[in-house]
């Protein structure tokens, strides 16, 4: 049997998370918790410390080693440590009790803009990270307009998903996600299937590739610019 999704919605007032937890129900339980801006940017700063691009290079230099060569085990624990912190400073009890008693199922992140920038998808429960135990998909709430104008593609009977993959060169695991994923991609019939990655990509030819497909898939580094979210 398939478990109801979870709505998980993550609001930013102030210095408080608010915080509404929904399943199938007609009561959406809320809870806040607060958490100073100093820690989010210290926490984001951190974050970005362990993407740093020296470590990509350092995998890639290393030859083909076995992992505990790489320093991969000591990369996991900081990504727990600091997935721990995700998990138990910036989400309410309520909201970690129900996720750790979850069955993986989608989970659905509904984040204010102001939150985007943490890898919510990192929390870690002691056990799992949210990204490994749930289908994790993430919905924007912004106060922004929204432009409604575009184009609509042709129909063509296909789907065409494009995938991008490590435009700086610096995270060479994230290369591998998407050739994998491509090789699987390329076995589904009615799947078309355009990969572009390293620092060969150019914005005129990516803008025309986004055009062109209804799918995308980026694996790389991302910078979240508050004033153009």
């Amino acid at each position: 049997m398939t478990s109801s999704p979870i709505y998980l919605t993550i609001l930013r007032q102030g210095d408080i998370n608010i915080i509404d937890l929904a399943e199938v129900g007609a009561v959406i339980p809320r809870s806040e918790t607060h958490v100073d801006d100093d820690f989010l940017r210290e926490l984001t700063a951190e974050i970005m410390h362990l993407a740093t691009p020296i470590r990509g290079r350092d995998v890639v230099s290393s030859g083909a080693r076995g992992l505990a060569d790489f320093g991969l085990g000591s990369v996991m624990q900081d990504l727990q440590r600091i997935g721990g912190l995700i998990f138990s400073h910036l989400l309410t009890e309520p909201a970690r009790q129900r996720l750790c008693a979850a069955s993986p199922c989608d989970l659905y992140l509904r984040l204010d803009e102001r939150l985007l920038q943490i890898p919510w998808e990192l929390g870690y429960d002691g056990e799992q990270f949210l990204a490994t135990k749930f289908r994790v998909g993430r919905q924007v709430i912004t106060g922004s307009p929204i432009s409604r104008t575009g184009i609509s593609p042709k129909e063509t009977g296909r789907l065409k998903v494009l995938l991008i993959a490590d435009p700086t060169e610096s995270l060479p695991q994230a290369a591998m996600e998407a050739e994998h994923l491509c090789q699987l991609l390329d076995t589904l019939p009615g799947v078309d299937v355009t990969l572009l990655g390293g620092r060969e990509v150019r914005k005129v030819p990516l803008l025309a590739a986004l055009e062109a497909h209804e799918v995308v898939h980026f694996a790389g580094h991302s910078h979240y610019d508050a004033t153009t979210p």
